[in-house]
């Protein structure tokens, strides 16, 4: 998987201890993955839902329909 490539979600993946991962694809092909590091989550972790407070034991890749990351971020 290309999202799981990115050097953002290698460094997370490297400090995760238990990582999750969740997956959205809009209408027009963006793929959106966050991989969170369960040890963190409080409650459900719905990803089309608005994060309410940062999530520093995140990460998000967006990925274009052609499978290019387009940006990563920790947290938001």
């Amino acid at each position: 998987m290309e999202a799981g490539a990115s050097p953002l979600a290698r460094i997370f993946l490297g400090f995760s201890r238990f990582p999750a991962a969740r997956s959205f694809t809009d209408a027009s092909g963006t793929t959106i993955v966050r991989f969170i590091d369960m040890r963190f989550v409080a409650g459900l972790v719905a990803l089309e839902q608005p994060v309410r407070r940062p999530q520093p034991f995140s990460a998000t890749i967006r990925l274009s329909s052609d499978g290019r990351v387009i940006d990563a971020a920790l947290g938001r």
